[in-house]
């Protein structure tokens, strides 16, 4: 088992396909509390769907079958992705936790040199993933432009409206 710290309120504990949180219980600005319900190794692909995979947001997420790989000599197609850890919550937000070292420093540079994440259009969890977590919810990215967090290792990007 791999204890990868994303932060210093929680850390995350890797037992394969699937990523379990210790508890921290997140609230909303009206003190609603929300519960971790789902939590994987991820591929993200930046960009937006109706734009081929171009520009800023999120165009596809898969999941992955490990959270640190060696880096590759990839060709400009694939600088636009990377891993991260999903996690949704109880309500349909998602954060996205990228691990720096598993990412291309153009990457780095395109989608995290700001303080900013934006994405441009609207995002739902794919059915299949969402399927696999058994979630009664639609997980969604709402366009707009959400804070990225830098921690020692990791970019963070919450995508509930508190994060704006």
């Amino acid at each position: 088992m791999v204890k990868v710290k994303t932060s210093e309120m929680h850390s995350v504990h890797n037992t394969g396909r699937r990523l379990k949180k210790e508890p921290s219980p997140a609230t909303d600005r009206d003190q609603t509390p929300r519960t971790l319900v789902a939590q994987a190794v991820v591929e993200v692909k930046f960009g937006i769907a109706s734009r081929n995979c171009d520009n800023y947001g999120v165009c596809h997420i898969d999941l992955a079958e490990h959270l640190l790989e060696r880096k590759s000599k990839e060709t400009h197609c694939c600088l636009r992705k990377t891993k991260a850890i999903l996690s949704v919550s109880s309500n349909g937000s998602i954060e996205l936790t990228f691990p720096k070292s598993a990412m291309h420093a153009e990457t780095e540079n395109l989608f995290f040199s700001k303080i900013m994440f934006s994405v441009e259009e609207d995002f739902e969890l794919p059915k299949e993933l969402a399927k696999q977590f058994d979630l009664e919810i639609k997980a969604k990215i709402i366009h707009g432009n959400y804070r990225i967090i830098e921690t020692m290792g990791f970019y963070v990007v919450n995508f509930s409206n508190d994060f704006k």
